[in-house]
């Protein structure tokens, strides 16, 4: 394969479907930065890009790697595309090594290959790029930004308050979630009903209503079924911070509605057929919880 070839006919044949970087790379589900990385010989699209670019341009891969002048124009040269982005990329550029690139017109970049740190003098900006080109961390003027390996923020730091997403985690030792995986402390304070709920020391309370029950009307017989819903409170409050049915401790739940039945109302029997409950439920929340996450 000769790596100049590939990277001039990935510009060529972008330039003469009319495609900016940004929306070729968008087409192909990557950055902008790795675009223009392939296109400077950088880097290189991996197979299944390789796959996608030649049904784009119905070329085939032998023709991407080693055709000299794959569209047939002139020469097959690739000219400079004029744009703020990538002019600044090349103009008053001084290189050290391979790992440190000082752009006068701006900007100190160092890549070690798998993260890039570019500092912009302009802004007073500090990026740090994953392999792909996705911004992991920005350190700005707005404040201080953490994206996770698709882009989305987890962690945002700015004037007056602090942003932290665990949407989609399933960390299930994390319970300082809201119902939207998102904790937000404005000046200090943190927001979400969840968190709030979390806070409550159920055990505590329950030990309270337990005493209670039992010494204002000596309901000690049924009175200790209460302690069986500690796990289930807490499961519930899991289920609905990470929507997802299968983490309810139904087969908690189950024994304590059947302990109420049959010391309050002395349905033991036909109670019991409430356990035939707990081998249906599981299978119908774990359906219900893979077509929420679709």
């Amino acid at each position: 394969m000769n790596k100049n070839n590939l990277s001039n006919n990935l510009y060529l044949l972008r330039r003469k479907a009319g495609l900016s970087q940004e929306e070729f790379a968008e087409k192909l589900g990557v950055s902008r930065q790795a675009v223009s990385k392939w296109e400077r010989g950088e880097a290189y699209p991996d197979t299944e890009n390789l796959i996608v670019i030649s049904d784009m341009f119905s070329v085939t891969i032998d023709e991407l790697l080693k055709s000299e002048n794959i569209t047939g124009d002139a020469e097959g040269e690739k000219t400079e595309e004029i744009n703020d982005e990538e002019q600044s990329d090349r103009a008053f550029r001084i290189t050290v090594g391979d790992k440190v690139d000082l752009n006068l017109s701006g900007s100190i970049t160092v890549d070690d290959d798998d993260t890039k740190v570019k500092i912009d003098l302009d802004n007073g900006d500090v990026l740090v790029d994953d392999e792909d080109g996705q911004v992991k961390v920005n350190l700005g003027k707005g404040g201080i930004t953490v994206n996770d390996e698709n882009g989305n923020v987890k962690v945002k730091l700015s004037k007056g308050h602090i942003i932290i997403n665990d949407d989609g985690d399933d960390d299930e030792g994390d319970d300082d979630d809201d119902d939207n995986g998102t904790i937000v402390i404005t000046n200090g304070k943190r927001r979400g009903a969840l968190s709030v709920m979390y806070a409550i020391p159920y055990p505590v309370v329950t030990a309270v209503a337990f005493l209670a029950l039992g010494l204002f009307f000596g309901a000690w017989g049924w009175a200790w079924t209460l302690f069986m819903t500690i796990p289930v409170y807490y499961s519930l409050l899991g289920s609905i911070r990470k929507r997802r049915f299968s983490n309810f401790a139904y087969a908690v739940f189950v024994p304590f509605i059947y302990c109420l039945l049959g010391m309050l109302i002395n349905w033991w029997h036909p109670g019991w057929l409430i356990f035939l409950t707990i081998p249906i439920y599981y299978p119908i929340a774990e359906a219900l919880d893979r077509h929420i996450r679709r």
